[in-house]
């Protein structure tokens, strides 16, 4: 698990109680404290794209090809996405497989592509 969904699965017991346009304003400010942070931090070389990770915001520099206002919306949205859920109940990669193995089908393909993906064909019986 990325250590940017521990700290938001930490925070979110009180960030769901919170008024939604008061989480988006707290959200916003956030994003314009914490995203120059991450930024920076996703530059240093070898690590950099692991280690910004440990920032609760959301960073999709280098990842989708958007201006950089339409990446900071996405950053704050997203970020507020990951806070605001009241049933939102995330899964490792592990379990998802181990889910995806105890049914009756074949060629199972679990992967991440931004979020979880999985993929299986049913059994020719």
């Amino acid at each position: 698990m990325k250590p940017e969904l521990l700290d938001i699965l930490k925070l979110r017991p009180i960030t769901k109680r919170i008024p939604q346009q008061l989480l988006f304003s707290i959200v916003k400010l956030m994003v314009s404290c914490l995203l120059p942070i991450s930024l920076a931090i996703g530059r240093i070389p070898k690590f950099g794209r692991k280690l910004r990770y440990a920032i609760p915001v959301c960073n999709y520099e280098g990842i989708f090809h958007l201006s950089k206002s339409q990446l900071r919306e996405w950053d704050v949205l997203d970020t507020f996405d990951m806070f605001v859920p009241m049933y939102d109940q995330p899964q490792t990669l592990s379990t998802l497989r181990a889910w995806f193995e105890e049914t009756d089908m074949e060629n199972t393909e679990v992967f991440r592509r931004g979020s979880y993906v999985g993929r299986r064909m049913k059994g020719g019986k």
